[in-house]
């Protein structure tokens, strides 16, 4: 087997832009050419892009925008996508919306081939502008997207990308494939919001983080440890559990619902008692629907389609009765 190196292989970091709305069918081809201008002019007006050797850049054209490959420090992409942002911001002050410019980004960390074109010119193909091109999809107006590969890179150099970089969710790319997606925002650039397509594809790994959020009981737990032998490596700790109040009034709720219960199960029968409790049942799932917006499955819906049925036996008993 045959282990030598590739030399057309390139490792870079990756940044991807496109405008967004370009393709409006609406917009008149002067009007789309003076945006992909105006956009290539404020990239090269960057100190992040023209501070850069041109033999260190991979770049490549995409019609509605550009890749462009650093195969220098991580850092580099996402110093241009803010840069971008504010020259952009200047750019767009005053003007009407149909005349703005307005971008998403994408940026990754990964491979890429040097690969001849038709005409025998030098050009670049491979997974990483792919990955770069699909995390910039997930983008809305104003986003600055990151993959984990990139993310993690800049998150751990210092404590202001950290506090920038922030995880959104994990999305679903092409073949099945998992990626937690990160957003870069801050002060005059980025967007806070969590991209809407992005929402529409969570992983069920990242809807169950959701439900584990939503149902905690202990929004905080401190623990202390007390060390009281060095050698012996012996320590003692101390666990302190914030209970919400909405946990408080839950088990309150659940005591005061069994007690009225049993007092209608003494007071009005059995039948009476199932026909009304059930009928709380039904009324639950259209409220957690209709005024919660919450999520309503198949298992849901089969469980008010029987517990209806069974609603309707209990009225014929009781009519007999």
């Amino acid at each position: 087997m045959d282990f030598t190196a590739s030399l057309k292989l390139i490792h870079a970091n990756f940044f991807f832009v496109d405008i967004v709305g370009l393709s409006d069918t609406s917009m008149s081809t002067k009007t789309q050419i003076k945006k992909i201008e105006t956009l290539n002019k404020c990239i090269s007006d960057c100190i992040s892009f023209k501070s850069v050797p041109l033999d260190s850049l991979l770049l490549l054209p995409t019609g509605d925008g550009c890749c462009i490959g650093f195969m220098q420090g991580p850092e580099l992409p996402l110093l241009l996508a803010v840069e971008l942002h504010t020259k952009l911001a200047a750019y767009n002050k005053g003007k009407i919306p149909s005349e703005t410019v307005r971008v998403r980004i994408g940026l990754h960390s990964g491979n890429c081939f040097l690969v001849n074109d038709l005409l025998g010119q030098r050009n670049t193909w491979g997974p990483g502008i792919i990955y770069a091109r699909r995390v910039m999809d997930f983008g809305d107006d104003g986003h600055i997207l990151l993959s984990p590969s990139l993310a993690e890179d800049l998150r751990s150099l210092s404590d202001e990308y950290r506090g920038i970089i922030k995880p959104v969710h994990d999305v679903i790319l092409k073949h099945g494939t998992t990626m937690l997606l990160y957003s870069a925002y801050g002060d005059g650039f980025g967007n806070s919001k969590h991209p809407d397509k992005g929402a529409s594809v969570r992983s069920k790994y990242g809807e169950e983080v959701l439900r584990l959020q939503k149902t905690t009981l202990y929004p905080s737990i401190d623990l202390i440890l007390t060390v009281l032998d060095v050698e012996k490596m012996v320590v003692q700790h101390k666990r302190t559990y914030e209970v919400s109040i909405m946990s408080i009034v839950g088990f309150l709720g659940i005591g005061v619902t069994m007690m009225f219960f049993v007092m209608a199960l003494r007071l009005i029968g059995a039948v009476r008692t199932f026909l009304i409790y059930s009928t709380t049942t039904v009324f639950s799932i259209v409220y957690s629907a209709v005024i919660l917006s919450e999520s309503i499955s198949i298992l849901n819906i089969i469980s008010a389609g029987t517990v209806l049925f069974g609603l309707i036996v209990l009225r014929n008993r009781i009519s007999a009765d």
